[in-house]
């Protein structure tokens, strides 16, 4: 896939960006093939300037014909040099981004399985040895499912971990490879980082996060801590610690 640059006239714009008209390109533009992304910037003519409108589209199919030979727009020895090829576009399709907590909110430890929520969450009060033993942590409901589901209808899976050092941050990575849960990037903390700081490098379109029960509640979790200007653009959702996110199956 290629990202290409192209110029057309602001008439032709207003068109495509409303949907009327496909993308005509002259016969030097067809290297450009199917999947690649057109950066369509709006040029006016008169001016013979860039107005600073663009759009991104995908291309979906081509017609590499000799069109003006059809169409009996040229004579036909000129239509090597002045053929058209019709494309077919589509807005690029940008996938939401769903930052969601691990441990708590899709991980568990595994002695966890067949206990209730509640005595889950008493496990890490009591700090019983289970709750440090990630490497061990299993899927909290049908967690792995569910964000393999999401991940089809054009998501894009960003984890968050409470681990810092290597070694606990590599053992969640090896559970959530093994559970095979969806390829994602796993997020932790550097350098006494809050989990806000976190999310506001990566600004989600989604943060779901459980509660931190076990650990003191509000203060401990991402969204609360937010500013203001960086809350109004991610949907929260907060559930209860090991609980599961079962009940969001049909978020997206």
């Amino acid at each position: 896939m290629k990202t290409i640059e192209k110029k057309i006239w602001s008439e032709y714009f207003d068109a495509v960006a409303n949907g009327n008209k496909n993308f005509e390109l002259r016969l030097a533009d067809w290297e450009i093939d199917i999947g690649d992304v057109l950066i369509l910037k709006d040029w006016n003519p008169k001016t013979k300037e860039y107005t600073g409108r663009q759009l991104e589209r995908t291309v979906t199919y081509l017609i590499k014909t000799k069109a003006a030979e059809a169409w009996g727009m040229w004579p036909k020895e000129d239509i090597d040099k002045y053929g058209f090829q019709i494309i077919g576009i589509k807005p690029v399709e940008t996938k939401k981004k769903i930052l969601i907590f691990t441990e708590g909110t899709i991980l568990m430890p595994a002695s966890g399985k067949n206990l209730s929520r509640e005595e889950r969450v008493k496990q890490v009060i009591n700090n019983e040895k289970s709750a440090h033993d990630f490497k061990g942590y299993i899927p909290i409901g049908n967690s792995v499912q569910i964000l393999n589901e999401w991940v089809k209808n054009s998501c894009e899976i960003y984890y968050l971990t409470s681990r810092t050092t290597i070694d606990e941050i590599t053992d969640i990575q090896n559970v959530l490879i093994y559970n095979r849960f969806p390829s994602g990037t796993l997020l932790f903390r550097h350098n006494g980082e809050n989990y806000s700081n976190v999310a506001e490098k990566l600004i989600p379109d989604i943060l779901i996060e459980d509660d931190c029960e076990s650990i003191g509640g509000e203060i401990e979790m991402t969204y609360p801590n937010l500013s203001p200007e960086i809350k109004a653009k991610i949907k929260h959702y907060s559930i209860k610690e090991f609980g599961g996110i079962d009940h969001l199956v049909s978020l997206i």
